[in-house]
């Protein structure tokens, strides 16, 4: 479908390997590697919110996504919070 609509080869990469477990191990990239931790660990943030726990894969992808983005876990939670702050001001 992403590649009906025409979108770069690199993201319907993304999109057909979201799920794949390898995927840090496997691309080189750079760019891609990032933006795939990025899209996961907003996923997970996501997930959060709106059913109180983690992403089913995020256990896969954390310690792989918080390395790409040169995160510590107390980065991480830092952002965690602030995304929560954000989804309570929207709420209100």
């Amino acid at each position: 479908m992403a590649s009906a609509w025409n979108l770069p080869k690199d993201t319907c990469q993304l999109i057909l390997r979201h799920h794949d477990h390898h995927f840090f191990s496997s691309y080189q990239d750079e760019t891609l590697r990032m933006t795939m931790a990025t899209l996961k660990m907003a996923e997970n943030f996501v997930h959060l919110q709106r059913r109180f726990s983690p992403s089913q894969d995020w256990q896969y992808f954390e310690a792989s996504a918080l390395a790409v983005l040169d995160l510590e876990n107390d980065d991480y939670l830092d952002i965690k919070d602030d995304v929560e702050e954000y989804f309570i001001d929207k709420q209100l």
